[in-house]
């Protein structure tokens, strides 16, 4: 019973990884990867790289929510919860919902919400997994 939950745990991970690597993949290829030719295998590389993350972000986001929720769910049912984890979970599901409404209304705003978030549930989620709360 406790792997299913530290599997559903890691696919959450995972997913929110992925979601939340576009903003560095973005930052690292203006720094870096715009000052070497057109031509650069490297860099060739690295946009084949950038836009699989850019193009599949709202998957990687929608899946994580939907793993978080699943995991959440399954820890409540066979073990007990900690206050870390419900803020985790309630944290992802804000992120999942700001992310939806930025899609439908392109609010430049509302991204920034999103981003903070985001980052937030980072740390939430790394104080869990360091502490095991």
């Amino acid at each position: 019973m406790e792997k299913i939950g530290e599997a559903l745990g890691l696919l959450s991970s995972i997913c929110y990884c992925a979601a939340i690597c576009g903003f560095f993949v973005k930052k690292i290829y203006l720094a870096y990867f715009t000052k070497l030719s057109a031509e650069d295998e490297n860099r060739k590389i690295f946009q084949r790289f950038m836009t699989f993350i850019l193009k599949y972000h709202r998957q990687f986001g929608i899946c994580a929510g939907v793993f978080t929720t699943v995991h959440f769910a399954w820890q409540v049912i066979n073990v007990h919860m900690s206050y870390i984890v419900e803020l985790a979970a309630a944290l992802m599901g804000v992120t999942v919902l700001f992310g939806i409404t930025v899609s439908l209304t392109k609010s430049r705003k509302l991204i920034r919400v999103h981003r903070i978030v985001s980052f937030s549930v980072l740390i939430v989620i790394l104080v869990h997994v360091i502490t095991k709360l």
